[in-house]
C-alpha cells in the first residue's frame, strides 16, 4: 500500500508541475493577445453582450462530457464489456485533465485505459475502446479537414500553418494504417515485440493483450454493429457540439454569425488539428495563437482577444477544474491520494 501511495504522490507532483506550466503558457499567451486587441471599441462592445448565449455555451461544454461518456459506454458494449454512464464520465474527466496538461493531449488515452482497466475491462479491451475512439475521430476529421481547407482556400497566407496541417494529416493516416495492420496481422506485431523483449513472461503478457486488443477491435467493428453506429453517432454529435461553442460565444458577444458560421466551424476544425502538435502541455499557447490567426480573418480585432479568452475559459479551464476534482477523487479511491 505504501508503494501505491508513493506512486500516487509522484503522479500528483508531476501533474502539478505540468498543470502550472500549461496554465502559465495559456495565461501569458492570452494576455499578449488581449494587449494586441483590446481598445475602446472592445469596452464599448461589452454593452452588446447577450449573457444567455454564454450560459448556453457552458451548458454545451458540459453536454460534450455527457455525450463522450455515452460513447465510451457504447464502445464498451461493442467489445462485450459493460460500464454505466456515470462510471464512463468518471473515467473520462480525469483523462481529459491529463490531456489538458500533456503535449498534443497525449496523456488522456493512457489514463483512460488505466481507469477502464480498474473498472473491470481487460487492458486489451480498454485499449480497443480508446483506439476505437481515435479511429472514429480520425474518420470524422478526414472528412471534415478537406472541407475546412477548401473553405479557407486563399485565406491562409501563413505557409507554416498549411504545412503543419498537411504533416499532421500524414501522421494521422500512418497511425490509421498501423492500427489497421495490427488488426489484420496481429502475429506480425507479436514478432516485432519478440525481437526486442527477451523475457518470456513479459512476451506472454504482451501477446495476451495484443489478442485482447485484436479481438476487441474486431468485436467493435464487426460484432457490434448497433453499438458501432451508436458510437459513430455520438462522435458526430460530440464534434458538432464542439463547433457550436465558438458560435454561441460570438453570438454572446453581439456578433452576427450568419455570414460566417461555416468559416467559424472550418476554423475550429483546423485549430483542433493544429492542437495535435506535441509542442506544449495541453497545446496551450498553440491553441490561443492558432485561434487568433484563423479567426482574425473574419472577426473584427476589438472582440477577437476577448473571444479567445472566453472560449478558453469555457472549454480548457472548465475541463481542468472538472477533471482535476474528479481525478483527485480517483486517486483517493484507489489509495493513491
Amino acid at each position: 500500500m505504501g508503494a501505491i501511495a508513493e506512486r500516487g504522490y509522484n503522479v500528483k507532483i508531476r501533474a502539478k508541475r505540468l498543470f502550472a506550466m500549461a496554465v502559465a503558457i495559456s495565461v501569458i499567451t492570452t494576455v499578449i493577445i488581449l494587449i494586441l486587441t483590446v481598445n475602446q471599441e472592445t469596452i464599448d462592445s461589452f454593452s452588446k453582450i447577450k449573457a444567455q448565449y454564454l450560459f448556453l455555451a457552458i451548458a454545451v461544454q458540459v453536454f460534450t462530457w455527457f455525450i463522450w461518456g455515452l460513447r465510451i459506454k457504447f464502445m464498451g458494449n461493442a467489445t462485450g464489456e459493460k460500464i454505466s454512464l456515470s462510471n464512463s464520465i468518471a473515467t473520462l474527466l480525469p483523462s481529459l485533465f491529463a490531456a489538458c496538461i500533456t503535449p498534443s493531449n497525449a496523456g488522456g488515452e493512457p489514463v483512460r485505459v488505466y481507469l477502464l482497466n480498474k473498472k473491470g475491462f481487460s487492458v486489451g479491451d480498454a485499449t480497443a475502446v480508446v483506439v476505437g475512439e481515435r479511429i472514429l475521430d480520425l474518420i470524422f476529421f478526414m472528412i471534415a479537414a478537406p472541407i475546412s481547407l477548401f473553405l479557407f482556400r486563399g485565406m491562409i497566407e501563413n505557409t507554416t500553418i498549411t504545412t503543419v496541417i498537411v504533416a499532421i494529416g500524414f501522421f494521422f493516416i500512418i497511425g490509421f494504417l498501423t492500427i489497421a495492420y495490427s488488426m489484420i496481422k496481429p502475429e506480425k506485431v507479436k514478432k516485432v515485440f519478440r525481437r526486442f523483449i527477451k523475457s518470456e513472461q513479459t512476451i506472454n503478457k504482451i501477446n495476451t493483450e495484443i489478442d485482447h486488443f485484436h479481438d476487441g477491435l474486431w468485436g467493435f467493428v464487426g460484432g457490434g454493429k448497433v453499438w458501432m453506429l451508436s458510437s459513430l453517432g455520438c462522435t458526430v454529435v460530440l464534434r458538432l457540439s464542439d463547433f457550436l461553442i465558438p458560435l454561441l460565444i460570438l453570438l454572446g458577444l453581439g456578433m452576427n454569425v450568419r455570414p460566417v458560421w461555416a468559416l467559424c466551424i472550418a476554423a475550429q476544425i483546423i485549430v483542433l488539428i493544429i492542437m495535435a502538435m506535441p509542442l506544449t502541455p495541453g497545446s496551450t499557447g498553440v491553441a490561443e495563437v492558432s485561434m487568433f490567426s484563423l479567426y482574425s480573418i473574419f472577426i473584427g480585432s476589438p472582440i477577437l482577444g476577448v473571444f479567445v479568452l472566453i472560449y478558453r475559459c469555457m472549454t480548457y479551464y472548465t475541463t481542468l477544474v472538472a477533471g482535476g476534482v474528479t481525478g483527485l477523487k480517483v486517486l483517493k479511491d484507489y489509495g493513491m491520494g
